[in-house]
Order: structure tokens, then sequence, then C-alpha cells
């Protein structure tokens, strides 16, 4: 649980899935409800219920650990410098933390770092803050710790190749975020239900346009008209709208993730076959197809051809995504030369390592072990939450 960042008195409940139960309750609630819930507790983990008795402490968390992580963080905003690790595979989680929970505004003096092990591209804002670094690797957690310490510790703050990575990790082409977002959400949803959506949309939007050019003795009928203007006369197939169609990907997206209008517009004219400016089914896949960059949909080749003066965005569709091995070549947070000015830490006779402690959330019994290490070695107190109870 963790305070809803946008409603006043409200708190947020994250469950993962992890058996049987939980994955029925996500089942149940996947579409949005009202159901009634009843809360035994709440029962304070050992990191919210312990102190933080030091100026500087290093949250570590792994996958749905964050959420307790980030309350500690909010209770101690602007009285202790709390720096986050987050190791997740979730792309989702990572996505929605990112965009609906002001992490850095409760850490601005503070590291955030996470250390992403998914599979699909993470949609994320334009303009990631410059305390805000994501990794796509599995992290070295003393190299990590050390490269936090260090940097605070030493006043100057981390590598200048490592902001140059997290910039252009952030901002990419429309393209590309485009293809992101619609990674996100066909994941969850299949093309059918994307359709229906779009075309409930379209239908909508038809209705308020009809509503503000229709007398009162017009409106009886109003409703056949519309339906009838929405449904193609040679298949009797359904038909989206730009509008339709922009507002299903607005629903789903559900706030998160940047994209144009004028991009979305250019792939619907592209597979807009008779200009009508409502697109079927078949075309529907296309627009999807084109989307993902999946360029052996059936129909997205015929597709392009329909266009003769393609824009330059259309022309980057197929550029390609970046290459895993980009990845491969980041200079991660922290290193030997962060661990050796660590361990010299040890021997000052000021203690400044007393200054620092430790706390981890997640359910890794290998994450303990190693941060167990890190304890004796530096001296460095840990609390743990282990979902163990």
């Amino acid at each position: 649980m963790f305070p809803e960042p946008t409603k006043k008195d409200h708190t947020m409940l994250c469950i993962g899935i992890s058996g049987d139960w939980t994955k029925e309750l996500h089942d149940k609630i996947e579409s949005p409800c009202h159901r009634s819930l009843f809360v035994i507790g709440p029962f304070a983990s050992p990191i919210s219920d312990m102190a933080v008795n030091t100026s500087n402490a290093i949250a570590i968390a792994s996958g749905i650990g964050i959420t307790p992580t980030l309350s500690l963080m909010q209770s101690y905003a602007g009285k202790k410098r709390i720096n986050i690790i987050w190791m997740c595979r979730d792309a989702g989680l990572i996505e929605f933390i990112i965009h609906k929970f002001d992490v850095t505004g409760v850490s601005a003096n503070s590291f955030v770092v996470i250390f992403y092990t998914g599979d699909r591209e993470l949609l994320l804002p334009k303009n990631l803050p410059v305390n805000f670094f994501i990794f796509r690797k599995r992290p070295n957690l003393e190299e990590g710790i050390s490269g936090i310490v260090t940097a605070i510790a030493s006043g100057e703050g981390l590598p200048e190749d490592i902001y140059d990575y997290q910039r252009a990790f952030a901002d990419i082409p429309a393209t590309e975020r485009i293809k992101m977002a619609f990674g996100r959400f066909s994941s969850i949803y299949s093309n059918e239900e994307m359709f229906e959506y779009a075309f409930v949309a379209t239908v909508k939007k038809f209705d308020a346009m009809e509503l503000e050019s229709c007398s009162e003795s017009l409106l009886p009928s109003r409703r056949t008209f519309q339906v009838s203007r929405l449904v193609s006369a040679k298949t009797a197939d359904k038909l989206v709208s730009l509008d339709g169609l922009e507002a299903m990907i607005s629903t789903f997206l559900n706030g998160i993730g940047e994209y144009s209008r004028a991009n979305i517009e250019d792939l619907f004219k592209l597979v807009d076959a008779d200009n009508s400016g409502y697109i079927d089914r078949v075309e529907f896949d296309e627009f999807i197809g084109l989307a993902m960059g999946e360029d052996k949909t059936i129909g997205v080749v015929k597709a392009k051809s329909r266009l003769a003066k393609s824009s330059k965005f259309l022309s980057d569709l197929t550029a390609g995504m970046r290459g895993e091995s980009d990845y491969d070549n980041v200079i991660m947070l922290g290193d030997d030369s962060t661990i050796a000015y660590m361990e010299s830490m040890i021997c000052d006779v000021k203690r400044p390592l007393d200054d620092w402690s430790m706390f981890y959330c997640g359910n890794s019994t290998q994450i303990v072990k190693t941060l167990q290490v890190i304890e004796r070695k530096y001296h460095i107190c840990l609390a743990v939450e282990k979902f163990d109870w």
C-alpha cells in the first residue's frame, strides 16, 4: 500500500500475481469495476516501522516491494535523503509508478535507480529527471550502492556519460513511442477488443456531433441514422473514425506514454484506402501492424503504397528499434573505483558510513544474502521486509 498520488486521503493497493488466488483476483478486476473490499490490519512492515535514524539511506526493492518503499520515501521526504535501487522485470509496474507517482518529488536530493530486466520496451516520459536512472541489466549491488555513496560523499555526482545515456534512453523518436505504446496494451487486449472499444467510441463521438446539429423532433430517429453511417455499405462491417481510434488509445494507455495525434493521423490515412475517414476491421488490423512495426502483417505492404507522398514519420516507421547491443555497452552505476572509495570510508576516523543505512523489501533470498554481506563489510545497518510472513 502507498498513498494515492493524485487524490487526498486515498490509498493505492498494489497486488502481485503469485498464485491461484491472486491470479483469479486479477482476472475478476481486470476491467474497471466497483467491489467491496474488507481490510484487516494494517500490519506495519519492518522497514516502515523502523525509524530512519541516519541522514542517508538506500532503499533496495525488488518487484512489488517498491510499494512500501515509496511509503518510506514519502514519510521522510524533506527530512532524510532516501535513495532507491529498484530491480523489476514488470514493464507495466515500472511505467505505472513512474507516470502516476512523483518519485522525484520526494527524492529531490537523492538518486532513483531502476534495473529493468523485462523484455518489452519501456514507455517513459520524454524528459527523465537528472537524478533518475534506468538500466537494462541486473545490478551488481555492491557496485551500485558504492556508486551512490561515492557520488554523495565525494560531492562529485555521477559520471557524465551516465547522464548522456539516460537522455538518449528517454528521448526516442515518435515512431518508437507509438510502437511501445501499442506494445503496452496489445499484450493485454486483443485486436478484436481494441476494435470494439474504438467502434463504441466512434459511435459516442458521432452521437455528440448529431446532438449539436439535430433538432429535438429528429432525435428519436438519430440513433438508427448514425449507426447506419458507421457500418460499411459493402461488407456490413463496423467502422472506426480517427477520433474513435484516438479515444481507444488514450483510454488504454491511461495517461502512460506520450504520442502525437498527427502521427496517429499519418498511420490512419495510410490504411484508410477509400479516404472515407473511417476504417473497417481489416484496415484496423493493418493500422495495428504498422504501429507495431510488423512489416509482415497482411495488407501492410499494400497500405504503404496507398500514400504517394509519405511523411518523414512514415518513412521512419520501419527504421527499427534500438538494438539490444546498445544496452550491453552501458557504463553501469558504480565500479571497482567506487568500491575502493567506499572501502576507504571504513577506515576513516570520522566514520562517515555510520550515517548510512539500508532497507530491503522484496521476495529474493539471494538479494538478502548479498545485502547482509555488504552490511557486515561496511558496517551499515540493514532492515529487511521479505514477504515471508
